[in-house]
């Protein structure tokens, strides 16, 4: 018995067997799909054209897909290695963009392309272009660290070369790289990547730059908020007065080392010519920023408005004198009479001022007894702000000194 369970249990271990072997041989029979993805594109035949000076682009350089149908046996060993993809490039021998078929080799015959994307790509052969400029403009990013702000970025390399397509080329208005300032407060030094851009400002990605970096010193100060305040010249016409200048904004930000920080209370203009003018206006004028100062996220100029106003006059005649340092046990009085003062300003300070709103100041020093011609001062302390003494009919006045 025991050997005829041993004979049952082997035949029955071949049968299964030979049911798993049928059943492979079956399955990699069996007609199938599969998707291959990113096949490699190969340009060849590109030795004339680059011999020549021509540069070679394309829209793409894989294919992203493919779809194949046949034996499972033959579909499923084929990937993305051994299918070849190439683009014949011998019949191109000008600059221009050409639509080309995609060649495939490595697909066994019994197996069918059902799909694939794209069959074709374009090719662009153009001249290639070369110029060189100087000095490229790097910028910060983010933010350094509060009450702080870059005083400046100085680029280790001063020229660059760009090459490519001649009509990219030809379209680089500028080189540029950017430089991470988050959270920094110190100088530091940093390497920023170059890019070429264009008039828009836009990345022209399709150029090489050498070279391609750059080492950057990066200059960190603080930051402080100071005044502005407007410097005028010259005069108004005759008649006329400033009667207020106001500029566009009143204070600047201003950001610097130290030692040149703390020296600085306030930033002034340039000078605001007023010669001749009889008219309010506007006027765009730099900022006179000192050597080694920053204006920190403004301009440096701004608009200042001057307010010109024509000025009014009045005369008013003087009936009241005070006398200084007159001698003991003598009297004052002044027999000139007509003594008028002529006033200039705002009509609306002009209507309410009369003869009690001026004194005429007479320095009697050193006089005795007798009639003298003495020096008169015009006294201006009830006159309102905005008033002022344009002229005075005469400098001095007869005056009579009398004993009691």
């Amino acid at each position: 018995m025991g050997k005829n369970n041993k004979m049952v249990t082997l035949l029955i271990s071949f049968l299964l067997a030979l049911l798993l072997w049928v059943y492979a041989n079956n399955d990699s029979d069996n007609m199938v799909y599969s998707k291959i993805e990113d096949i490699p594109i190969v340009l060849t035949n590109t030795s004339v054209l680059e011999q020549n000076d021509f540069i070679i682009s394309v829209s793409t350089d894989k294919i992203d897909s493919m779809k194949v149908y046949g034996k499972g046996s033959l579909v499923k060993s084929l990937d993305n290695k051994n299918i070849q993809a190439s683009v014949d490039l011998k019949d191109i021998s000008s600059e221009g963009t050409y639509t080309l078929n995609i060649s495939i080799k490595g697909v066994p015959n019994d197996v069918t392309i059902v799909d694939q994307n794209p069959n074709t790509i374009k090719v662009t052969v153009d001249k290639i272009g070369n110029k060189s400029l100087s000095v490229p403009v790097i910028k910060p990013t983010g933010q350094v660290k509060e009450g702080y702000s870059v005083l400046s970025l100085s680029s280790e390399v001063e020229d660059v070369n760009i090459s490519g397509p001649s009509d990219s080329v030809e379209k680089v208005e500028a080189i540029m790289g950017n430089v991470d300032v988050t959270n920094k407060s110190v100088d530091f030094s940093s390497s920023a990547t170059l890019y070429a851009v264009d008039a828009n400002n836009k990345k022209i990605p399709d150029v090489t730059l050498s070279p391609a970096t750059t080492k950057v010193d990066v200059a960190i100060g603080k930051v402080k908020n100071v005044p502005i305040k407007v410097k005028t010249s010259g005069s108004v016409m005759d008649g006329y007065k400033v009667t207020s200048i106001k500029p566009s904004i009143s204070t600047v930000t201003i950001s610097a080392t130290d030692d040149i920080l703390n020296t600085i209370n306030a930033i002034n203009t340039e000078s605001v010519y007023l010669d001749d003018s009889s008219e309010s206006f506007n006027k765009n004028v730099k900022l006179a920023v000192p050597q080694g100062v920053n204006i920190v996220n403004a301009r440096d100029n701004i608009d200042v408005s001057v307010f010109i106003d024509k000025q009014n006059q009045k005369t008013v005649y003087i009936n009241s004198f005070t006398f200084e340092n007159l001698g003991s046990g003598l009297s004052a009085e002044v027999l000139d009479d007509d003594i008028s003062v002529l006033l200039s300003g705002e009509e609306k300070y002009l209507g309410s001022i009369t003869e009690k709103n001026l004194t005429g100041v007479v320095d009697l020093s050193g006089l005795k007894e007798g009639e003298y011609n003495v020096g008169i001062k015009i006294s201006t302390q009830g006159l309102p702000e905005g008033v002022s003494i344009k002229s005075v009919s005469q400098n001095s006045v007869l005056v009579k000194i009398t004993k009691g």
